[in-house]
């Protein structure tokens, strides 16, 4: 389901956000099980509207991937989870993240607690210092490296 709305991100897909840059104004996830009761589904995730122009939906992706994994038991490897560190944490300014060598060079998001995307970065290196732009708050780092594998760390800005 959340690929599916990965792949409707197109700015104007909903004509009302043209303007925006957006693909939409807002982005949710709402999944009930058959024995769920009806005011608590299983997965209920949210993003609100920004102004500044942040996509919805990568915002909302960054909340989905903080949840229990729920793909299918197939063929996934053991390995399929990159695992990083991140140091100091709390912090008053800025982190070093900390990650295997051989995971090479990993794209970072990172998304305040209303679940925007606030920064990224297409190339981060295991040891690098990592700056918070925003003010005090905590964060939600979701990492991805060349093989596809992905992990998510909170980090609290004091």
């Amino acid at each position: 389901l959340m690929a599916a709305m990965q792949a409707a991100k197109v700015p104007g897909a909903d004509s009302r956000c043209l303007s925006n840059g957006t693909s939409a104004m807002f982005a949710f996830l709402k999944v009930a099980r058959q024995d769920d009761m009806p005011n608590d589904p299983a997965v209920r995730i949210f993003v609100a509207y920004n102004p500044e122009g942040i996509e919805p939906i990568d915002s909302l992706q960054g909340l989905f991937d903080l949840l229990d994994p729920c793909l299918p038991a197939s063929g996934l490897e053991s390995n399929s989870q990159l695992a990083f560190e991140v140091f100091p944490n709390p912090t008053e300014d800025a982190f070093r993240v900390q990650f295997s060598v051989s995971a090479g060079v990993v794209q970072l998001r990172v998304f305040d607690a209303q679940g925007r995307l606030v920064q990224q970065a297409a190339a981060v290196q295991s040891g690098e210092t990592i700056k918070i732009v925003g003010g005090p708050g905590v964060y939600v780092l979701t990492m991805q490296d060349e093989q596809g594998r992905t992990a998510s760390r909170t980090v609290v800005k004091e």
